[in-house]
């Protein structure tokens, strides 16, 4: 996550005022669990080293721009649910004894199951796991006759965390001193109209792009509080400090760096497939968004009358069709011209074979 300029940020402001669909996913947080990490300096001979969960907070700017669209991203703390959450395999330290691995409900990926609010979306899912989410508020000041709707809610039983932790235990304790319980927004979506995040007078653009400067517009705005497990990997936290092409300066890299940047990738493994359940059934409900971002409005009133799932399952599920009759028409005839031309190699061969052993009698 890159903190945005004025600059980069005006061509998100005006497609917003566009009126096309726009999706965010606030991630405010970084997670870190079960990485491991090879001492500083000469690594070679030394074994690695578990690197403490950790909970990190990601540059917020996204958060104070939003408030101009009429919507509040509580970056400072992330959102915990008690009673409704998904599982994660996990190595920690328990109070006491050595460091364990169990499947553990994990109150930081609260899960949603009530998704009434969500029905353009949701396809055919009974919910949705929101990792490490923050809560999403209006701002009635901003959003003037513009509408913002609630679409998904933790249980009653969700608690705001300032400095969450990332081990189970500590975690427990924090979220028993919390206080006050109750249900949080986690996605929510704004329709109207809205004016532009740039005051005429301070618009990051030359006088000639002025001309097409769009003041203000209606808006079709879906914003989500997680990043749905959707971590960017850059290739720093892949490889670390290494440098492939030093190689071929300092052979002694091999046993300095790689043996790191070995384990960033392990981590980064680890990583995908701890979360691999929650982000394979998330890909599901972002389909089913992208589907409504990208549909043509017209299309998307007509679509459920020609099409029993979103376009991109669709589309998936015909070819398999054709390829399933294709298989069951095709195959046995492919089978049976095999083995015909197989039959015809033979004969000829063989007739082949015996006009050169009658040659050959005639000959002796």
């Amino acid at each position: 996550a890159q903190p945005f300029d004025d600059e980069s940020w005006y061509p998100v402001d005006q497609f917003i005022l566009s009126g096309k669909p726009v999706i965010v996913f606030a991630g405010m947080w970084s997670v870190a669990l079960n990485n491991l990490a090879y001492p500083e300096g000469d690594s070679f001979g030394k074994p690695a080293e578990p690197i403490k969960n950790q909970v990190v907070a990601l540059p917020n700017d996204l958060a104070e721009r939003m408030q101009a669209y009429g919507v509040r991203i509580d970056g400072s703390s992330m959102v915990a649910d008690t009673s409704s959450n998904d599982k994660i395999s996990i190595i920690y330290q328990p109070d006491q004894g050595p460091r364990v691995q169990a499947n553990v409900n994990y109150p930081l990926l609260p899960r949603v199951n009530d998704l009434g609010g969500m029905k353009k979306f949701r396809g055919t899912l009974s919910g949705v796991t929101l990792p490490f989410p923050v809560e999403i508020h209006p701002v009635p000041e901003r959003l003037g006759d513009a509408t913002f709707t609630p679409l998904m809610r933790s249980s009653g039983n969700a608690v705001l965390l300032n400095n969450p932790q990332a081990e189970p235990g500590p975690l427990a304790r924090q979220i028993r001193d919390a206080g006050k319980r109750s249900s949080r927004t986690l996605a929510a979506e704004v329709t109207g109209t809205l004016k532009s995040y740039f005051p005429p007078d301070k618009l990051p653009i030359d006088e000639q792009a002025r001309m097409s400067h769009i003041t203000e517009g209606d808006v079709q705005l879906l914003v989500i509080g997680s990043h749905m497990g959707l971590e960017g990997i850059s290739v720093n936290q892949v490889v670390g400090s290494l440098d492939p092409q030093a190689l071929q300066e300092d052979m002694g890299i091999l046993f300095t760096k790689l043996r790191a940047a070995d384990l960033y990738l392990q981590n980064w493994d680890f990583r995908i497939r701890q979360l691999f359940p929650v982000i394979s059934d998330n890909m599901k409900f972002i389909h089913n968004i992208l589907d409504w971002a990208t549909i043509d409005p017209v299309l998307g009133r007509i679509g459920p009358k020609i099409t029993r799932g979103p376009p991109l399952y669709s589309n998936i599920g015909s070819m398999k069709d054709i390829w399933t009759w294709g298989l069951i028409a095709g195959l046995p005839w492919l089978v049976w011209m095999f083995g015909f031309v197989g039959y015809v190699f033979r004969q000829n061969r063989n007739a082949s074979r015996k006009e050169i052993f009658e040659a050959a009698s005639g000959a002796g």
